[in-house]
C-alpha cells in the first residue's frame, strides 16, 4: 500500500527518541510530507510528561502531553502556541521545511552567528514577593530566572543577581 501524505504515523515517546539518534535525518525528512505523532512512553505511569521540544526539533506535528499534570512541559506548549495567535498551528521553519535541501540535524546544533537574538528583560516590578526562607531579614531579595528552550546549543537558563540565594 502506497504512502499518501494524509497518513499519520504514531510513535511512543522512546521509540522516537532511538529513531532521532539513529536516524535523525530521515526522521525529519517524514515530517515533510506526513502528520507524525509522539506519545508518552508507557513507563510514565505518574502520568509525567516528555519533553516536547525535542520532537518539534524534527518537525513532529504533534507532541502528545499529558494535561492531567500541569507541569512546565505543558506550560511550554501553552507558550509555544501562543506565537501564532492561540490557533493552535505553528507554520514549520523552513529548514525543516526544505530537510531535504538543508540536511538539518537538531542533535549537530548548527549556531548561526551572524543573526544572533539577543534577549534584554527590564524588571519594572514586583508584589507580593515571599521572604526568603534562608534569611531572617524582613526585606525580600527576589531574583528572575528565564530559560530558553530549543536546540540544544540554544538551550540556556540564566538568573539574576541575589544575595541570599546561591
Amino acid at each position: 500500500k502506497k504512502d499518501t501524505p494524509f497518513h499519520s504515523s504514531s510513535l511512543a515517546e522512546n521509540a522516537f527518541l532511538k529513531h532521532a539518534e539513529e536516524n535523525p535525518l530521515d526522521l525529519i525528512l517524514q515530517t515533510t510530507w506526513r502528520l507524525l505523532r509522539v506519545y508518552p512512553g508507557g513507563l510514565r505511569q505518574d502520568s509525567s510528561n516528555l519533553d516536547p521540544v525535542i520532537p518539534w526539533n524534527f518537525g513532529v506535528q504533534m507532541a502528545a502531553l499529558n494535561y492531567q499534570t500541569d507541569d512546565d512541559r505543558v506550560a511550554l506548549c501553552y507558550g509555544k502556541f501562543r506565537d501564532n495567535g492561540c490557533c493552535g498551528y505553528i507554520l514549520k521553519p523552513d529548514y525543516l521545511i526544505n530537510a531535504h535541501k538543508t540536511k538539518f540535524n537538531p542533535s549537530n546544533c548548527p549556531i548561526n552567528f551572524e543573526n544572533p537574538l539577543i534577549l534584554t528583560i527590564t524588571i519594572i516590578s514586583g508584589q507580593f514577593l515571599p521572604r526568603s526562607s534562608l534569611t531572617t531579614k524582613d526585606i525580600p531579595d527576589p531574583y528572575v530566572r528565564i530559560s530558553t528552550h530549543g536546540l540544544l546549543c540554544d538551550q540556556q537558563t540564566q538568573q539574576t543577581l541575589s544575595r541570599n540565594f546561591p
